[in-house]
């Protein structure tokens, strides 16, 4: 049996996701030889919006970015977020217009790197952004074994572990930091309501895992936290009997069977 919660207690515990100083690292020495203009962007300002014509890349050099994308319904429904050394715009890599909205969480710049460069002749930039495209694919993948897996509370462990593995990875503290997103965002990104994203919180701090003081979060028991991930899932299991799904192979403790968890991934 797929050990889903494992997997994830891996993801956040060990090895955070595409790191920024790799992606810095790895841009510092292909800039030079590829055009690139520095860009401000300011708190709430968009950086493009979907449906606008693909012209270039963003690499995220200060700052924090949403990514969101309007439901047939008109909601928005945030679908990450972008941190320093993390490039804006890959998902329209294959198609004229840009799929998604981005919006700067704080004042921010950005360095545009036009398409135009990704040309045969620049192998070394053009392996750059297929190694980040797939650092990408697997960040997605984790989320989604991670919104499919885990109640509501762990979900939230999880999105902090995973923003202090990104914090520290920038040089900055991974035990205190500010969410520049709001409830809501979180929320949207987690699949939960604004009010369980508060209550998730709350719960957290009571039982002395973080300290919560508005938008500032100090991690104080970072390795229950991990813990709980696998923890809470273990007992989920003890209370719910696994039942069988078709083929033979049961189900997790969420009710999705192995079979559906891996043709999901």
């Amino acid at each position: 049996m797929l050990n889903v919660s494992s997997d994830v207690q891996r993801q956040f515990a060990v090895h955070p996701t595409f790191t920024a100083r790799c992606g810095i690292d790895g841009m510092e020495g292909l800039v030079g030889r590829t055009s690139f203009v520095r860009r401000k962007v300011k708190c709430r300002e968009h950086l493009f919006h979907a449906g606008q014509p693909r012209r270039s890349l963003f690499l995220v050099h200060a700052g924090t970015f949403k990514i969101s994308m309007v439901t047939a319904d008109g909601r928005e429904k945030v679908a990450g977020f972008r941190y320093a050394g993390e490039l804006l715009g890959l998902d329209a890599l294959d198609i004229p217009s840009y799929a998604c909205d981005v919006v700067a969480l704080e004042d921010a710049e950005v360095w545009e790197l036009p398409c135009s460069e990704l040309t045969e002749e620049r192998f070394e930039f053009v392996r750059w952004i297929t190694s980040t495209l797939a650092s990408e694919v697997r960040r997605d993948w984790n989320w989604m074994l991670t919104l499919g897996t885990l109640n509501a509370e762990q979900r939230v462990t999880a999105f902090l572990l995973d923003l202090a593995a990104r914090m520290a990875s920038m040089g900055f503290s991974e035990r205190r930091f500010l969410l520049r997103m709001t409830r809501a965002d979180i929320g949207s990104f987690l699949a939960i309501k604004l009010e369980t994203v508060t209550r998730a919180l709350s719960r957290l701090q009571t039982r002395g895992m973080i300290s919560v003081r508005g938008r500032s979060i100090d991690l104080l028991d970072a390795a229950r936290m991990r813990a709980s991930l696998e923890s809470e899932d273990r007992a989920g299991q003890v209370r719910m009997p696994r039942r069988r799904a078709a083929g033979g192979l049961p189900f997790t403790s969420t009710g999705r069977s192995v079979t559906a968890l891996q043709a999901a991934a």
